[in-house]
């Protein structure tokens, strides 16, 4: 069997007893969960006789390959003879150097090399004494000629199998590279561990599901190697910054290494042979994260960068220049976390020595490591240089680097207004806008004055766009506003310069801000021809790529779900290179989000969404709330009910400590639905109390996702009045151009919905774009003119976007549409469907009238007052009977509905 592909991956359900801790022994366990589906085919392999002479494990530092191997032998111990081929280095011992430990057995001393071969062959087939032969050579790449002589006389006279392991292939002695050629040494790959395997190694070592957040962050760490992680995740646990909230771990803070724990042992161990002058180019490398080649060239020398790169301690990439990083990133969080403020400094002192400064010309990425190795050292910046790598870190989204660039900067020096604007968009990227008004508001009106027209009109906008998203902020948006046109409007104004054309650039800033605030408010559809003709007019502009952002998002609300996402995708490079705040930028974003979600696309928008958190490994903890909060709503939109809990429960307790506190109340709103799908009334009435409690959300946009999470709960839940509140919802939207937010609020009103409401979600959902649009008119088509082929087609859709919880309702509507009219090939069709739907859903939104046995009026009475929550006491209170009474209709109903506890009545029906 070939292994050239097969990756690591954690059977459902295998949870130790235990945390694996750093001894060898728990390092085994750890790589038998994280490699258990190789280990498997790894012992079939070598138990195929006669068409394999074994396994070469391949893998860069640290992916477990000896650990692996150790593993592989303790399995195999009870029946196979295994021997470790692992003598001295043959650069210091040319021959037998593997065998070394074998060599001294012999009896008698021999100047042939060929009897010697066979002397050592024979002992080890002695030694087994009749049993299989496993040979374990875990650094082949070392192993002489001789040795690998003793290894081919067993493997071709098929006394033994082989398991080398060794980095790449090309490595290998000849004569197994020969055998590999030949098909018979198959090839084990060692990737690094990727997200989801991560999160299937740890969900299963810590017993429950860990948080996206946690897990970016545990793989950018640890570069996906599984000793790293390891031996980061003991030490985490050890300083309880790894935590279970509720039902899920999460990270308090990311990851930093500790003298003496797990992570500083493992690296410790890794680096201790390595000479001095390696250590120190290491130490340098951890401080300064990424450097020009040319810089650790002087610094070390050619042969010792070619000694690192050989010991994959490197890694060196060209993307126009060459810059140098460390291979494995752990290595870097160790380092950082052993050395002191002197050994930084005494370190920074030693390299300026030899490393010329930065020039004038250097790259932002230039710009950026060097600032960031300079203040980790203890050093200062000057201030011009101080805002130049302030913006460097904003526009390569580095925002904690940006500000404790600008918090070398001081209200003396004449770069204090650039850096209030670099400080406040690096609270803005963080989502702190409440800091980002802060240090806007550090700027005196006198410098504001005197301020050339583009900075102030670039003041004003990053301003008003942090108080749309505090309290109170729009109060001070209107006034801010006013004071910038009466400035900007008078061309003598005297503090403008008479530079026309910047003036003329400070009002367009004035105009996007305007218009943002309009957009920010839910004027989408009023501010949709607006944002076109500023397109059009102003193009790639910053202006012009402003408006372009808001009208992305705008088109995913008015009905152009579809356009928005294309053109959001379209302008993506040149608005994250144009010197827009990041609040502006993040319109695009949203576009991309809401128009792939509205419009069924889930799994694409989830996807998008991974791709960021691996990708802004800078943002990944600061901004985890949020993106855990996004991923949460699209699994609960997608009916995904468990794991969709199990994020929202993450983004609850990383956005209950975070700044934004507003979107805390938008993932209680979110975890209340999804309860309420999974059919847990207690916990869904929980969250909604909660939610009730909280600060309302900023915007308009995440206003309407709070209130339809609430709105859709209680539907869920059965509480009366929530269905004319989605249709409330609804009407407001319409008035107001939001078709696909009217469309979402009607589908859900109509579950059991009149001809009228349907007639409305029909007329509604067609002046949208995307195939969830179909699958809303189609609904409301079938369901009105009962044709049973409609919702058929609704049915598919559905099935091809992978919503489940919609396509199951689609069916049900068929199957009683079908049965009504005599349509028995459909009816039977949609039986089938709806019995392979079933068990995959916690509940059903709508119940078919054919199925399920008659219940008294009585026992629906209790039926209902039941699945609300209330205890056998407090229904029998309610109707003025026995508790006993209570208990004998329960019965009925359950043995009627074939349930076994008042969990089940959620999913029984309408009551």
């Amino acid at each position: 069997m070939d292994l050239r592909h097969v990756q690591g991956t954690i059977p459902i359900g295998m949870i130790p007893t235990s945390l694996p801790t750093l001894g060898m022994a728990d390092r085994r366990q750890w790589t038998s969960l994280a490699r258990k589906a190789a280990l498997e085919q790894t012992i079939q392999t070598l138990s195929i006789s006669d068409e394999h002479f074994g396994v070469v494990i391949c893998g860069g530092p640290g992916m477990g390959k000896s650990v692996f191997a150790r593993t592989l032998a303790t399995e195999l111990s009870g029946t196979t003879h295994v021997v470790h081929l692992s003598g001295a280095d043959s650069r210091w011992l040319p021959h037998f150097s593997q065998v070394s430990h074998l060599l001294a057995r012999l009896p008698d001393a021999s100047d042939s090399h060929r009897d010697v071969v066979a002397a050592l062959a024979h002992m080890i087939l002695s030694d087994a004494a009749g049993s299989p032969v496993l040979l374990i050579v875990e650094d082949v790449q070392d192993m002489d000629d001789l040795s690998t002589a003793v290894v081919m006389r067993l493997l071709l006279g098929g006394s033994a199998k082989l398991v080398a392991c060794v980095q790449e292939l090309a490595h290998l002695p000849l004569d197994l590279v020969d055998l590999y050629k030949d098909g018979l040494l198959q090839e084990l790959k060692f990737a690094p561990l990727e997200s989801d395997e991560i999160s299937a190694l740890l969900s299963a070592v810590l017993g429950a599901p860990v948080s996206r957040t946690a897990i970016t962050i545990f793989s950018h760490a640890s570069g996906g190697s599984p000793l790293a992680l390891q031996a980061m995740v003991v030490e985490q646990l050890n300083c309880n910054n790894l935590y279970l909230a509720g039902a899920v771990w999460v990270l308090r803070a990311p990851v930093i290494a500790h003298p003496d724990g797990p992570l500083d042992e493992l690296v410790r161990s890794r680096l201790a042979e390595e000479p001095e002058d390696v250590r120190e180019a290491l130490e340098w490398l951890s401080l300064r994260r990424r450097a020009p080649v040319s810089d650790l060239l002087k610094l070390v020398g050619p042969a010792t960068v070619s000694v690192m790169e050989r010991s994959g301690l490197l890694s060196i990439v060209d993307d126009g220049r060459a810059w140098v990083t460390l291979y494995e990133p752990y290595i870097g969080v160790a380092i950082r976390g052993w050395m002191d403020s002197w050994q930084r400094r005494s370190l920074y002192s030693k390299v300026s020595n030899v490393l010329a400064g930065i020039s004038e010309s250097a790259t932002p990425a230039e710009l950026m490591s060097f600032a960031e190795w300079t203040l980790e050292c203890g050093e200062s910046l000057s201030s011009r240089f101080a805002l130049k790598a302030a913006q460097a870190a904003n526009s390569l989204f580095h925002p904690t680097l940006a500000i404790a660039c600008t918090e070398q900067i001081t209200q003396k020096n004449p770069e204090w207004l650039g850096a209030a604007l670099e400080r406040a968009r690096a609270y803005g990227t963080l989502g702190d806008y409440r800091g980002a008004v802060i240090a806007l508001d550090e700027v005196s009106r006198e410098r504001l004055d005197s301020a050339p027209p583009l900075a102030y009109g670039r003041h004003v906008l990053d301003l008003c766009s942090a108080l749309l998203e505090i309290d109170g902020g729009y109060a001070r948006v209107d006034s801010a506003l006013m004071a910038a046109e009466t400035r900007l409007g008078d061309p003598a104004d005297p503090r403008n310069g008479g530079d026309s054309r910047a003036r003329d650039q400070a009002l367009l800033m004035i105009r996007l801000a305007k218009l943002q605030y309009l957009v920010h408010r839910g004027g989408l559809a009023q501010a949709v021809p607006l944002l076109e003709e500023g397109f059009q007019k102003h193009g790639t502009s910053d202006f012009g790529l402003g408006c372009a952002s808001l009208l992305a998002y705008c088109w995913t609300i008015v009905g152009r779900e579809i356009d928005g996402v294309a053109l959001a995708n379209d302008i993506k490079a040149r608005v994250n290179a144009s010197d827009l705040p990041p609040y502006v930028r993040r319109w695009r974003e949203n576009a991309v989000y809401t128009g792939l979600l509205w419009s069924g696309e889930w799994t694409e928008c989830l996807d998008g969404l991974k791709t960021f958190m691996d990708s802004q490994s800078t943002l990944t903890f600061e901004r985890g709330g949020e993106t855990e909060l996004a991923l949460g709503l699209v699994y609960t939109y997608a009916g995904r009910i468990d794991r969709a809990i199990d994020v929202l429960r993450a983004a609850n307790a990383l956005l209950a400590e975070g700044v934004r506190g507003s979107s805390y109340g938008l993932s209680l709103s979110a975890l209340a639905f999804a309860y309420a799908q999974a059919g847990d009334v207690r916990e869904a009435r929980s969250f909604l109390e909660q939610a009730s409690l909280q600060t309302e959300p900023k915007g308009w946009l995440a206003q309407w996702t709070a209130g339809f999470c609430v709105q859709m709960a209680r539907r869920w839940l059965r509480d009366p009045g929530a269905k004319q509140l989605l249709i409330d919802s609804a009407n407001e939207d319409i008035t107001a151009g939001r078709m696909v937010t009217a469309s979402m609020s009607l589908f859900g009103a109509t579950v059991q919905g009149s001809d009228a409401e349907l007639a409305l979600l029909q007329s509604v959902s067609t002046q949208r774009q995307g195939r969830m649009a179909r699958v809303n008119a189609l609904v409301a088509e079938g369901s009105r003119h009962k044709d049973a082929g409609a919702l058929m087609r609704a049915a598919g859709i559905a099935a091809e976007l992978r919503l489940d919880v919609v396509e199951s309702r689609c069916v049900v509507l068929a199957l009683d549409v079908a049965l009504a009219s005599g349509d028995t090939t459909t009816a039977k069709q949609a039986q089938r469907r709806l019995d392979a739907l079933t068990p995959r859903l916690p509940g059903l939104p709508l119940s078919p009238h054919s199925q399920g046995p008659e219940l008294t009026e009585r026992e629906r009475q209790v039926a209902r007052l039941a699945a609300q929550g209330m205890s056998n006491k407090e229904v029998a209170t309610h109707l003025e009977v026995s508790i006993r009474t209570v208990e004998g209709h329960l019965y009925q109903v359950f043995t009627k509905l074939g349930i076994t506890s008042r969990s089940g009545l959620g999913d029984a029906g309408n009551w």
